[in-house]
């Protein structure tokens, strides 16, 4: 652990304290800096290997946290676009960690349960944003939704293939970043709170620390290593 990861959760700390007690445009001195915190970890230590697709996501992020932090309705097709060019971007940088693995596990009763109530959440979110949103939006709000379901996989892939041994930490960014998505769509066009305004906080920072983390450290376990996962 480094100062920037120091910073990060004492940034992080700082944005729920500020989420409880201040309003929520308070958040624009520290949330759009948590993210330019994570991209300035990622650039300093992988230097010369920096992804730079990945950081250009990482950028897109970091803008989008700007416009969400100060009028989320307002821009919400700006934040759309914005954060399905870091999805985009992120699933790219995980591209090369797609090798040929044992998945059946994948493939399991438990996986597919998983998958179906996955795909219930997201039905029922679009559901709710046909009926709130406008239609020129909804063309982007549907490549959204797509691209955060390739990147799902790709990290589900990913993580039964079990050939990394910090797959588990790409898997809980994975599920951060779908439970912030759910979230924020309920606290903006359905209950306003502010403890739900905490858990996005908490989730959508987690999601991009861990898939940097993982991005950054993540080391390929010996083939003779990987075995079968049978869930």
């Amino acid at each position: 652990m480094n100062g920037f990861d120091l910073l990060f959760f004492a940034l992080l700390l700082a944005s729920i304290i500020i989420s409880i007690l201040y309003e929520k445009k308070d958040l624009i001195y520290t949330m759009p800096t948590i993210t330019l915190c994570i991209l300035m970890n990622y650039v300093y230590v992988k230097k010369s290997k920096t992804n730079l697709i990945y950081s250009i996501g990482l950028l897109a992020l970091f803008t989008s946290d700007i416009f969400a932090t100060l009028a989320f309705k307002d821009s919400f097709l700006k934040i759309t676009i914005l954060t399905t060019t870091y999805i985009v971007c992120s699933t790219l940088a995980l591209k090369k960690y797609l090798k040929r693995g044992k998945l059946k596990s994948f493939l399991s009763i438990t996986s597919f349960i998983t998958i179906g109530l996955l795909t219930y959440i997201v039905y029922a979110i679009l559901d709710l944003l046909v009926l709130v949103l406008p239609k020129n939006t909804l063309f982007f709000v549907f490549l959204s939704v797509l691209t955060l379901i390739v990147l799902l996989v790709t990290i589900g892939l990913i993580y039964f293939s079990n050939n990394y041994s910090s797959g588990t930490m790409l898997l809980a960014s994975g599920i951060f970043f779908f439970v912030q998505v759910c979230l924020s769509v309920i606290n903006e066009f359905l209950y306003n709170d502010k403890t739900f305004i905490s858990l996005i906080i908490f989730c959508h920072t987690m999601a991009i620390y861990l898939l940097t983390r993982f991005l950054i450290y993540t080391k390929a376990i010996k083939t003779e290593d990987i075995k079968e996962w049978y869930l």
